[in-house]
């Protein structure tokens, strides 16, 4: 069966014999959430943990990016959309859930001191 776009996968991907398609938070929360809650697979519980690793890689590339102009072949510039990433609860909690199943107490205390301190600076 052929592959075709999933809800959260983009479809356009030039480089699918490299690079896997980009995704947005709900593409990210499914891939996670969906290995996490196998029993007795470590290896995806990992793949889980990796998941979120390269989800909180992406969003603090394009933290600070500006959607940059892109020419046409008319005088008009329409801004490109830049796929925006940010780490919810959904995320955390499932990376947290892989670090118990996996025994990664010092990892999961790291992600949740991280997201307390986020959630301290943005309510004061």
């Amino acid at each position: 069966p052929r592959w075709h776009p999933h809800a959260g996968i983009s479809d356009n991907n030039p480089a699918f014999r490299t690079k896997s398609p980009l995704m947005n938070n709900q593409g990210y929360a499914a891939t996670i959430w969906r290995n996490v809650r196998k029993s007795n697979k470590p290896s995806l519980w990992r793949h889980a943990l990796r998941t979120y690793d390269r989800m909180i890689q992406h969003a603090e590339q394009t933290k600070d990016v500006v959607a940059v102009p892109s020419t046409t072949t008319t005088t008009t510039t329409t801004p490109r959309r830049r796929l925006k990433i940010r780490p919810s609860t959904i995320h955390h909690e499932g990376a947290l859930l892989a670090c118990a199943k996996l025994g990664l107490w010092k990892r999961a205390l790291e992600i949740y001191h991280k997201n307390v301190l986020k959630l301290k600076d943005s309510s004061t």
